[in-house]
């Protein structure tokens, strides 16, 4: 990752400067510094042919000069052409701190220039590629390249609808990468603060005008953990850039692999993600970066913008590699559950039912009825059918669990996610007697397979415990509360506080509280979703909507509570991120309100997904808020 320079051409840096670098404690880090200290011994970089180098005690330092040009790029053929010349047998294994080492400085050091500037590239960099130098040098070119042959398929995360492409900047016929390690020069350092930095990097950033972030491992990205990534990352954003993400092609089929095996996997991986906790080598930079980062967008402003890509990034990686060439309709099918999954959990119903429809008919035709795949994909619809209240998902639901348990078996893991489907199907549409005794008979079966406290049976335990609360309402009420009680402290122990379906079930508990009339210890735990759905998720997204409106409807429900008599758990660790009187619970309400109406104006359709229904429904139901003027509360508000 890295900092640019605009060099002087074919120039020195002049003998004045490279003192006062010397001798400088004050200039910005590189954040390649973060991770060179973790795999290499920093103090022996000056050694060998190298040894006439100047170096910071602690980490290395770049050179920069006027931003009257776009910063300089190494052009992909000209990348091609060092691991070429290098060997690839000789750079394997190696990360980009050590390739820097063993390569580069001793290439540049008889006049002390950046690699670009020795080998006489002048070119313009038309892409910032965003790495960590932990990685493997090999793996962040295999990333670059692996993006590049797709990105004429992609979109960038500002597009709304994953059925809209939108062709990224015409680029990738003639990529031109600024790639730290070969355009900054490794020698020199800059004698600049910290405040001339963070003016430099964002205008640095907004002149080339794409950033490419290589991430990986998956599951846990190096670069979200580093500070100077993250300020790469702010820096985009503050420059309206679209980050895009990049991974090789063998970490994006683990990625895949996984998702197949785990849908779950994803979920975790954006629960881990927090920039509050990246480290720095510097805990100087760290501080001020921080402060810089509290001034802007703040912790969770980044945050949404970096899960906001990734979950973007899914969704098309799964739906780009569903359609390759020669692929068989099993992995198809596979990759496009996929996308299904993810769209519908995005609030996108309609297009997640239509994909997954498609997909259904295609596997009848081309396989059968009674194929596993086309079964895996019956249950899919089904559940999209229920979410979006059609009735025929009842039957569809039935008959895709029949002829489960006849191809897999009554405890099959297929079998049981249909048998769920179908419990939650009867009691959505009236069928509550059926609905109890299948969901807990799914129930009792998953913990005997899996065992209770696998993310599968909890599913399960969820299903039944919202059937208690929102369909049996008064008559099984205690019920409830304590299936949901137990299923969010599994779920705090094997997932984690941050994970959605922890979030989900601190929800779905919150709104037993209201049905007891308990407002006061409801709001205060759709006050801890809400906090962390919008540092996850964003302001825009349906389950942080959710969570907004009945925050404010609890608040104002509370405010006419009596005084609180003895609670029904400790709910202590939670708490209030602001005040809960009638006008902040107005401004709620009246938020979520504004982005309901943009979502119907933006889509043209009164659907607003599984989570909402219609708008038409909500303005019956909540029909005295509606008629307010809102205007002045969002006013104030925004």
């Amino acid at each position: 990752m890295g900092y640019f320079c605009c060099f002087p051409k074919r120039g020195r840096v002049n003998e004045q400067n490279s003192k006062a670098q010397q001798n400088s404690n004050g200039g910005m880090s590189s954040h390649q510094d973060d991770s060179l200290n973790d795999s290499l011994d920093v103090s022996k970089l000056g050694q060998g042919k190298s040894a006439g180098a100047t170096y910071d005690s602690d980490v290395l330092r770049i050179q920069a000069a006027d931003l009257s040009v776009k910063p300089p790029g190494i052009p992909l053929h000209e990348l091609e052409s060092f691991i070429d010349v290098t060997g690839e047998q000789e750079l394997q294994g190696l990360t980009t701190a050590e390739v820097c080492s063993k390569f580069i400085l001793p290439a540049t050091e008889d006049n002390a220039v950046s690699w670009c500037e020795a080998k006489g590239i002048e070119a313009e960099a038309n892409i910032f590629v965003s790495h960590a130098w932990k990685y493997q040098f090999l793996d962040v070119v295999e990333a670059i390249r692996n993006h590049l042959s797709h990105s004429n398929l992609a979109m960038t995360s500002s597009v709304t609808s994953s059925s809209t492409t939108v062709q990224l900047p015409q680029t990738d016929s003639n990529p031109i990468l600024f790639f730290d390690l070969f355009c900054n020069n490794q020698h020199k350092a800059p004698a600049n603060g910290f405040d001339w930095w963070h003016k430099t990097f964002k205008l640095a950033i907004r002149s080339i005008g794409r950033t490419v972030l290589v991430l990986s491992p998956w599951r846990h990205p190096i670069p979200l953990q580093r500070v100077w990534c993250i300020f790469e990352i702010f820096c985009s954003i503050e420059a309206g850039i679209n980050l895009e993400i990049a991974m090789s092609e063998r970490e994006e089929h683990v990625f895949l692999e996984d998702m197949v095996e785990d849908e779950g996997a994803y979920h975790s991986m954006l629960a881990s993600i927090d920039v509050k906790i990246a480290e720095a080598t510097n805990l100087q930079d760290k501080e001020r970066i921080f402060q810089v980062i509290e001034n802007g967008p703040g912790f969770s402003g980044v945050n949404s913008s970096v899960l906001a890509e990734l979950r973007a990034w899914v969704v098309r990686t799964a739906e780009q590699r569903a359609e390759e060439r020669g692929l068989p309709l099993e992995l198809k099918v596979q990759r496009s559950r996929i996308a299904v999954h993810l769209l519908s959990r995005q609030g996108k119903s309609n297009e997640a039912l239509a994909r997954i429809k498609s997909l259904f008919h295609e596997c009848k035709e081309c396989l059968s009825e009674k194929h596993e795949v086309t079964l895996s994909c019956q249950s899919l619809y089904a559940e999209q059918l229920m979410f979006t209240n059609q009735k025929n998902g009842l039957d569809v639901a039935k008959d895709c669990w029949e002829k489960s348990k006849d191809l897999f078996g009554d405890k099959h893991k297929e079998t049981l996610r249909t048998m769920d489907i179908y419990g939650q199907a009867l009691s959505r549409f009236g069928f509550e007697a059926d609905g109890e005794k299948v969901l807990e008979e799914c129930w009792d079966q998953r913990c005997q397979v899996f065992g209770d406290s696998d993310p599968f049976t909890l599913m399960s335990l969820n299903s039944l415990a919202n059937f208690y609360s929102y369909h049996m309402k008064g008559k099984k009420m205690q019920r409830a509360l304590h299936l949901h009680l137990q299923c969010l402290e599994k779920r705090k122990t094997f997932l984690g506080h941050s994970h959605p379906q922890t979030l989900q079930s601190k929800a779905n508990l919150a709104c037993v509280f209201e049905n007891l009339g308990k407002f006061r210890q409801a709001s205060l735990l759709h006050s801890a979703v809400l906090k962390v759905r919008r540092e996850k998720l964003g302001f825009s997204h349906p389950s942080t909507i959710t969570s907004q409106f009945k925050l404010g409807l609890a608040i104002v429900k509370s405010l006419n509570e009596a005084p609180e008599g003895e609670q029904l758990i400790d709910i202590s660790e939670e708490g209030m991120f602001f005040e809960p009187t009638l006008s902040n619970a107005k401004c709620l309400m009246a938020q979520s309100i504004f982005h309901l109406q943009r979502e119907v104006n933006s889509t043209g359709s009164e659907t607003l997904g599984h989570k909402f229904g219609t708008l038409s429904a909500w303005k019956k139901k909540f029909k005295n808020l509606f008629d307010e003027d809102w205007s002045p509360i969002l006013v104030a508000s925004c």
